[in-house]
C-alpha cells in the first residue's frame, strides 16, 4: 500500500468558521493597542523642556537675545543633564542650576544670541541631552528679529559703476530703527577718498530724521570699493551707528576685448584680430600709437569715434620660431590722467 495515498477510514480535517477569525482579531486588537499605549505612557514621565520655540520679538542690533528656558526632570527619578549644544559660535548657552535634577525638580538654563552685525530675522537651535534612555536629546528654537537702533534709505548703500576720474554723490536717509527722537552730533568717513558733504535734519513727524550727502572723489581707486561712514549719536549707551558704503569704479578706458588669443596658427600663414578701445568718461581719449616688440605683430589703428573710440586691427604673421607665442600690446596715448590699458596677445605656432 502505497503510504501517500490517504487512508479510507480517516477524516478529512475539519474547516474552522470565519466566525472565530474574526472574533480573534476583534479581541486582540484593542489587547495590541493597549500594550502601546502603555509604552508611550511609559515613556513620557522622562525629562521635559518647558517650550519647544522662544519668540524675542523686535531685538536691537548689538544687544544679546536672552531667555531663560527650563528642564523639568522626571517625576520617579533623578535627571543627569550632559552636553547642551548650540547651532553657531554666536549662540551660548548657560545652566544655571546643577545638572542632577531631583525627582520632580526642574533646571533652569539660560541662553544668550549676540546679535553684532545681525540684521533681520534670527534663528538659532539649542539641543540638551539627558540620561533619558528613551528621549536622550531633545531641542528648542530661539527666534527674534533683529532691528538697528537707526536705519538707513536706500538699504545696502551702494556706488553702482563709477567711472574713473569722475565724481559721484549719494543721498542717504537715517531714521530711527528701534528710537525715535535722536540727534547728530557727528558724521565721518574711513577713508579719504569718501567725503561726508553736509548732515541736514529733516522735519518728519513721528521721529527723526537726517539727510547725509556723500560724495566720492576722483581719487577713488579702480575696482571694488568699501568704506565705513560711522554716525554720532546722542543716543544713551549706544556706540557709533556704522553705514557700510560698497560700489564699483570702472576705468576710463577699456580694451574690448581685453585679449586677443589667436589659437594654432601654422607657420608661413596670417591670421587677423580686432578690438576696440573705448572711453567711458571723464577726459577725451588721445590715441598715438602701439607699440609691440615682436616683429610678427603688425598694428593698424583708425579712430571710429572723435575723442571716444579707436579701432585697431593685428595681424600676425607666423614666422618661426615655433612654439608658444605672448606678447603684450602698450598703447601710446592718454585720457587725461589715466594711462591706456595694455593688451595680452596669445597664439601657437606649429609646422605645417
Amino acid at each position: 500500500m502505497d503510504a501517500r495515498r490517504p487512508s479510507p477510514n480517516r477524516k478529512p480535517p475539519r474547516e474552522r468558521p470565519p466566525g472565530r477569525q474574526v472574533l480573534m482579531v476583534c479581541v486582540l486588537g484593542p489587547l495590541a493597542m493597549g500594550l502601546g499605549a502603555s509604552r508611550l505612557d511609559a515613556g513620557s514621565a522622562g525629562p521635559l523642556l518647558s517650550t519647544a520655540e522662544v519668540d524675542l520679538g523686535v531685538v536691537e542690533q548689538g544687544r544679546p537675545a536672552t531667555c531663560i528656558v527650563t528642564v523639568d526632570g522626571a517625576a520617579d527619578r533623578s535627571t543627569h543633564i550632559g552636553r547642551i549644544m548650540v547651532s553657531c559660535s554666536t549662540c551660548r548657552a548657560t545652566l544655571l542650576d546643577a545638572r542632577g535634577i531631583p525627582p520632580g525638580a526642574s533646571a533652569r538654563l539660560r541662553v544668550s544670541v549676540t546679535t553684532d552685525g545681525e540684521v533681520g530675522e534670527l534663528s538659532r537651535i539649542v539641543r540638551v541631552m539627558t540620561d533619558d534612555p528613551k528621549r536622550p536629546v531633545q531641542s528648542f528654537k530661539i527666534s527674534a528679529t533683529v532691528v538697528p537702533f537707526l536705519v538707513t534709505k536706500p538699504n545696502p548703500v551702494t556706488l553702482k559703476d563709477v567711472v574713473q576720474g569722475t565724481e559721484s554723490s549719494l543721498r542717504v536717509e537715517i531714521r530711527g530703527g528701534t528710537i525715535n527722537q535722536f540727534e547728530i552730533r557727528s558724521c565721518r568717513s574711513s577713508v579719504s577718498w569718501l567725503e561726508v558733504e553736509s548732515v541736514v535734519p529733516e522735519v518728519e513727524e513721528g521721529g527723526s530724521c537726517y539727510v547725509v550727502m556723500l560724495r566720492l572723489k576722483k581719487t577713488a581707486p579702480v575696482g571694488q570699493i568699501r568704506a565705513v561712514v560711522s554716525v554720532d549719536t546722542d543716543a544713551p549707551n549706544r556706540g557709533p551707528f556704522a553705514i557700510p558704503v560698497s560700489g564699483r569704479v570702472v576705468p576710463a578706458v577699456v580694451c574690448d576685448p581685453p585679449v586677443l588669443a589667436f589659437g594654432q596658427v601654422t607657420v608661413g600663414t596670417r591670421r587677423v584680430r580686432e578690438f576696440d578701445f573705448l572711453r567711458r568718461g571723464g577726459p577725451p581719449l588721445k590715441f598715438e600709437q602701439i607699440v609691440c616688440d615682436d616683429p610678427r605683430i603688425s598694428v593698424r589703428v583708425t579712430e571710429s569715434a572723435p575723442d571716444n573710440a579707436y579701432h585697431v586691427t593685428v595681424e600676425l604673421s607666423a614666422n618661426p620660431p615655433t612654439g608658444r607665442l605672448r606678447t603684450v600690446l602698450v598703447p601710446q596715448g592718454s585720457a587725461g590722467e589715466h594711462a591706456l590699458p595694455t593688451v595680452t596677445l596669445f597664439a601657437y605656432i606649429v609646422d605645417r
